[in-house]
């Protein structure tokens, strides 16, 4: 038995065609094809392009500016320690609200004197509180009063005999400025009451008008022997000052303000 075996080179098959490659072409070039009428290269791996990173300025350096030095204020009272106030001084009403209360225009000045002690203990070097009792003794001439105007009442004869006392729990605040001398606020809330009497005595009839300040008044009839509505008041203190601290425990004060009217006075200060 023979073995049959194709004649491969006795088919009718046209050879492979050649590839030729340029010197300097990476495209291969097969043979009877027009070539290229361009011839491109491309590299076979393109650069990175990183940009230059700017330099960043350098920040200037800051000087620290120096520190302002203020003169702290020196303490006026160490913590714990007792202040004993002596204070006199001179009380005035303001006429608008004596004009309003009596309905008249026509009236002395109210004034009076006002003895007060306070004793106070600081809670620090700044503040410090305690109580305050005093004394008003009033002083004001007793005339007629009565509202300068046609048709008006007839005036009224008033005397005044009153004596006022209050008691009052107070706070202070005292701070040194420059050297002994210092600025001192005070401030107070309590009760007054006023020990006397305020009589107001009708006149006689038929007065003349030009003759109201001096019409004479009633001995017994048409008396109201005490026109206070009131014998207990609101002590109400609030006044402003300097004070000196001299040699030794002493010092002085001099204030300014509302103490139960317009106040103005001055003292003494005492560290037992």
């Amino acid at each position: 038995m023979a073995l049959i075996t194709p004649n491969i080179a006795s088919a009718d098959v046209s050879p492979p065609s050649q590839l030729e490659l340029g010197p300097n072409s990476a495209r291969p070039h097969v043979e009877g094809e027009r070539p290229p009428t361009t011839t491109a290269r491309l590299p076979a791996r393109l650069p990175a392009i990183t940009p230059k990173a700017k330099p960043k300025p350098k920040p200037k350096p800051v000087k620290p500016k120096p520190p302002v030095l203020r003169p702290r204020p020196e303490p006026a009272e160490p913590p714990g320690s007792t202040l004993v106030l002596f204070d006199v001084g001179r009380v005035s009403v303001p006429r608008q609200i004596v004009v309003l209360a009596a309905n008249a225009d026509r009236f002395p000045d109210l004034i009076g004197v006002s003895v007060d002690i306070s004793v106070l203990r600081a809670s620090d070097w700044h503040h410090a509180y305690g109580v305050r009792v005093g004394l008003l003794t009033p002083s004001v001439p007793a005339t007629n009063w009565y509202l300068d105007a046609p048709g008006s009442k007839p005036p009224v004869y008033t005397e005044v005999d009153l004596i006022g006392l209050d008691v009052a729990f107070e706070y202070a605040y005292r701070r040194k400025l420059i050297g002994p001398v210092g600025v001192m606020l005070r401030g107070g809330l309590g009760l007054a009451v006023a020990v006397g009497s305020l009589r107001r005595v009708e006149t006689l009839p038929g007065c003349a008008d030009e003759d109201r300040a001096t019409c004479p008044h009633w001995r017994k009839a048409g008396v109201q022997p005490n026109a206070l509505p009131s014998p207990v008041w609101p002590a109400v203190h609030a006044t402003a000052g300097l004070f000196v601290e001299l040699a030794g425990r002493f010092g002085l004060h001099v204030e300014a303000g509302v103490r139960d009217a317009v106040y103005v006075g001055a003292g003494v200060s005492l560290r037992p």
